[in-house]
């Protein structure tokens, strides 16, 4: 039974949900933490027998975190967790694994061991904690991937699906036991809009037939509406849970963050289509899509296909762009731009609006959209995009200045090759012998003794006089090392002038670091 949304609570937090149905699942008073880190307090709430919970939040918030205190992974230092009234936390060993038997979770990558067929993946639970023939654990797993729409699949190995699958194959061996608790995290994540919505009516499908408890980690809003009978709101400022209820309240009723969050699902989107002829390696769905460097949409879609009559090979890249992102003018009363304008697009594309690839990241490699006018040098503006396709409106490219890079790189090695380092090297080393006999050279004592009469002395002329002299020579020995430090420190100035170019190149264009500059061509 559904409950009835009903605000109540402290300041801290607001529980929406009925104290008429007993709780399946129970969070007390709970701390989350890495060592003496602290990563959320104070959480509660409750997950009645049948119903579908959502954690959101933003990144880094402790969702994935506290699904693993919940399932036993992490130990709680601090609160209770309790399934069907019985703590988890003050249970035996014994007892805890009892109670872990009736959980089934499904991790974000979907945790199939690769050498082994889907059927065998799903048959590993059933072996260990089942004394079930080998032909009966067979027709049981091959049940499980039939539930999950993977019906003559069970002698594929997890390689030979796609992602959306082995999400599908990974639910199936969580199911593996009729688990009464089922944990998912991040169950839509790297799965296209399709795939994410066919697993989210499996979700629901297992809830309505089954009766199962359903503990969910996303931040994929569509998700949330789709499958949540009840969510709870984890902030990351205040580390402290801030709201529990369903969603659909919640965006009208919730604190002003938890709106906030939940009203980018009903934001006005704008879908954009692209055509790019180079690689877009490390571009996936999901990934960014910038303005002038600030975030203003998501990829969702890439597609390979051949365009024109010479049929030459373009990544299709579909993206959508959220309009409350763009505003005619800036300061109050701004008013939000009509990105499906067909004409004023036309008119931006005039203007030079283009879309290009660029890196995200040196050590993930990844890509994404960037989106800017071009005053100056802006390429035409080819078209590629069929009027049938999802409605889309196309934005020409900007060819991507990688190749010029890779020039750039390659110069910028060569000129690595033209330093002559052992040469850099004798001269510090000569550097630092003059520079040593040069001081040797000097006679402290006498400059000493001058010092000495300058103080004491009668005769105050003649011992500047001497103090004069003894620094004219510490001056004339600094000139004649003022050649070589000066070439020292060009040549030293010229390999750091390279380097610099090298590592703007690097972390533009990470793939060379595995790949490497292609060879020279040897003369004829």
């Amino acid at each position: 039974m559904r409950s009835e949304s009903t605000a109540l609570g402290d300041s801290n937090c607001a529980i929406l949900s009925s104290a008429k149905v007993a709780p399946e699942i129970e969070v007390r008073d709970l701390e989350m933490s890495y060592g003496s880190y602290v990563v959320m307090r104070d959480i509660n709430f409750t997950v009645a027998k049948g119903q579908v919970l959502v954690i959101m939040g933003g990144s880094g918030c402790g969702k994935s975190t506290l699904l693993k205190y919940m399932i036993g992974l992490k130990e709680v230092t601090q609160g209770d967790v309790l399934y069907q009234g019985e703590s988890f936390v003050k249970a035996s060993q014994e007892e805890r694994e009892e109670v872990q038997r009736t959980f089934g979770v499904l991790y974000q990558a979907g945790a199939l061991w690769s050498s082994r067929t889907l059927a065998e993946n799903i048959g590993l639970p059933l072996e260990e904690y089942t004394k079930l023939s080998a032909k009966e654990i067979r027709e049981l797993a091959s049940l499980k991937l039939s539930l999950v729409g993977l019906k003559g699949f069970e002698d594929f190995y997890p390689s030979e699906i796609s992602g959306g699958m082995r999400k599908r194959a990974g639910l199936a061996r969580a199911m593996a036991l009729d688990p009464e608790i089922l944990f998912f995290d991040e169950p839509s994540a790297g799965l296209d809009p399709i795939s994410s919505r066919r697993l989210d009516e499996l979700i629901l499908q297992l809830r309505d037939s089954l009766g199962t408890t359903v503990v969910v980690v996303t931040h994929e809003l569509p998700s949330i509406f789709a499958i949540a009978d009840t969510a709870i709101f984890l902030d990351a400022e205040t580390k402290r849970m801030l709201v529990q209820g369903d969603p659909k309240v919640l965006v009208k009723e919730g604190p002003p963050k938890v709106r906030t969050f939940l009203a980018d699902f009903f934001a006005k989107k704008q879908t954009f289509v692209s055509y790019f002829n180079q690689s877009v390696s490390g571009l996936s769905i999901g990934s960014n899509v910038k303005f002038k460097g600030v975030t203003v949409g998501k990829v969702t879609k890439v597609q390979l296909g051949f365009v024109g009559e010479d049929n030459p090979v373009y990544a299709k890249v579909f993206y959508q762009v959220d309009e409350n992102f763009v505003v005619k003018e800036f300061g109050t009363g701004g008013i939000n731009v009509d990105l499906s304008d067909p004409e004023a697009h036309a008119k931006r594309i005039e203007q030079g609006l283009r879309a290009r690839l660029d890196f995200e990241s040196l050590i993930s490699g990844q890509l994404y959209v960037s989106l800017d006018f071009i005053k100056t040098g802006a390429a035409p503006a080819v078209f590629h995009h069929v009027e049938t396709d999802e409605k889309a409106l196309e934005i020409p490219v900007q060819p991507s200045d990688i190749e010029a890079i890779l020039a750039n790189l390659t110069k910028a090695i060569g000129n690595l090759g033209n330093v002559d380092f052992l040469a850099i090297s004798k001269d510090l080393q000569s550097l630092i012998v003059s520079a040593r006999d040069g001081i040797n050279a000097l006679n402290l004592a006498e400059l000493g003794k001058s010092i000495d009469n300058l103080v004491n002395g009668p005769d105050l002329k003649g011992a500047l006089s001497s103090v004069k002299t003894s620094f004219d020579q510490l001056d004339a020995t600094l000139k004649k090392l003022r050649y070589q430090l000066d070439n020292a420190l060009s040549q030293i100035g010229t390999a750091a002038d390279s380097l610099r170019r090298l590592s703007e190149f690097l972390e533009r264009n990470p793939n060379s670091i595995i790949f490497g500059r292609k060879p020279a061509k040897q003369p004829q």
